[in-house]
């Protein structure tokens, strides 16, 4: 079990440090982890049907010692992928309170499990049986993203809760790194922009719509531009945060009638005001 688990562990670290040294945006570092983390599972979840413990010391080792390493890599950047596509692309205080919101929900977990940190922090282990042998968990008691992220059959809750304990231990200096960041950014962005007059009083989904066209049409820079460059400038220059844009594109591809439909007001509007000009 300890060779086997070991190995496993060794094996995925080196290949999420590969996967930071070769991604640059904290968008697809996290991605490419989540599909990686979650193959890694997949193969610990198989040794894990085929293998019998020894005894209950030995099953409740691996579900309080072992099994949370693997999931705590799994809810953070689950967490870090969740935070970067909701985080507004161009906003600097909206970056800002984007990201202390996410680390008042930190605070909120501790809260809520102050007992069960304690009973594990303080190294007793009179409850273990109870918390850690999969057969005796209460699934009535199952947390909100649980079910989403973990597999009940192979991380008790308890096993669920230490892992998420790690993780946010790590994801707190996670967000205390991109708020450093956001902070050495605003003085630049100051200098960098001037103040705009222009604030978008349209929907958002029309913002991303006519951004997605520009992008499309490859209209600034020959075409060599990432679309979300185009984001950020026009959520800079006309005061929005358009969040969640790809959401959007989404939104429009699956409208049942014009997929175009802010597109096309633009050209009734701008045709509708030559006619009147020329009567």
């Amino acid at each position: 079990m300890i060779h086997f688990t070991g190995q496993l562990k060794e094996a995925l670290e080196i290949a999420l440090r590969e996967i930071a040294s070769y991604r640059q945006n904290n968008l697809l570092v996290a991605a490419s982890s989540i599909v990686l983390i979650n193959e890694t599972l997949t193969q610990l979840k198989a040794f894990v049907q085929s293998y019998t413990f020894s005894d209950s010391l030995e099953e409740i080792d691996f579900f309080k010692n072992i099994a949370p390493e693997f999931f705590a890599l799994l809810i953070y950047f689950h967490k870090v992928y969740t935070i970067e596509a909701k985080k507004p692309s161009a906003n600097i205080p909206l970056q800002k309170k984007h990201l202390q919101r996410e680390y008042k929900k930190i605070g909120y977990f501790y809260c809520a499990n102050v007992d069960f940190f304690s009973y594990y922090n303080s190294g007793m282990s009179d409850r273990d049986e109870l918390l850690f042998l999969s057969a005796k968990q209460d699934l009535l008691l199952l947390p909100d993203d649980y079910a989403v992220l973990l597999d009940s059959s192979i991380c008790p809750i308890a096993t669920y809760k230490i892992a998420k304990l790690k993780a946010y231990t790590r994801l707190e200096k996670y967000i205390f790194t991109e708020l450093d960041l956001v902070k050495s950014r605003t003085g630049t962005m100051t200098s960098a922009f001037p103040t705009t007059k222009l604030s978008w009083t349209d929907s958002k989904i029309a913002a991303a719509e006519l951004a997605y066209s520009l992008y499309a049409n490859k209209s600034f820079n020959n075409g060599k531009v990432e679309l979300r460059d185009i984001v950020q400038e026009f959520e800079h220059f006309f005061n929005i945060n358009l969040g969640t844009y790809h959401s959007s594109y989404q939104d429009m591809k699956m409208r049942k009638k014009s997929r175009t439909s802010f597109l096309e007001e633009l050209r009734d509007s701008l045709e509708r005001k030559m006619d009147e000009e020329e009567d």
